[in-house]
């Protein structure tokens, strides 16, 4: 019922917009301060909750839809009924569950264990002809130069989140990205 020429005004965001996304998070901050949380400003995504010493009782971390808190004491869980009441939280785990493909674990001491174990074991190593292998000081094909990128790719995320051991050899590989050699995908 628009004319061709017509214009719609939107009054609020429109899925799958480039400003949709941004306009949800937006939203969620108000609802999640109507609430009782308070949002972090160095830290966009961490909210957090306090008793009335000012003293932190609680966190929230958002990425996209996902989110995890943990807390503890009553303005915390008074913040907690009220986001539930508010949002449609499909899933909710304890104890040990993945959260943006990291594994964490809280132990009875309350220790918190992350890895990424799972994500790394899930990583696919490149095929290179045997033929190819032989030619270990040719440059790299623009084809293996794709895959020698997205490798690198997967093995930075665990490297600078869980996996420091990982560091050297990625960041070494990603300054040869311009110049690699057969060498360097194996």
């Amino acid at each position: 019922g628009v004319h061709p020429d017509g214009l719609i005004e939107l009054l609020k965001g429109g899925f799958g917009l480039k400003e949709a996304p941004r306009l949800w998070f937006l939203s969620l901050c108000n609802m999640l301060v109507e609430c009782g949380v308070e949002a972090i400003k160095s830290a966009k995504g961490v909210f957090v909750t306090r008793n009335e010493k000012g003293e932190m009782t609680g966190m929230l971390v958002v990425h996209v839809d996902d989110g995890l808190w943990a807390g503890e004491g009553p303005e915390f869980e008074e913040a907690c009924r009220k986001v539930k009441e508010k949002l449609d939280i499909r899933k909710e785990e304890e104890g040990e569950f993945t959260f943006l493909g990291r594994r964490v674990r809280q132990c009875e001491n309350f220790d918190i264990h992350v890895d990424q174990w799972d994500y790394v074991q899930n990583i696919k190593p490149m095929f290179i002809e045997p033929t190819r292998r032989r030619l270990s000081e040719c440059p790299i094909t623009s084809m293996e130069l794709t895959s020698y990128r997205s490798l690198i790719g997967q093995l930075a995320w665990p490297a600078h989140e869980t996996m420091p051991m990982l560091s050297y050899m990625v960041s070494d590989l990603q300054q040869k990205t311009g110049t690699a050699r057969v060498k360097d995908l194996i």
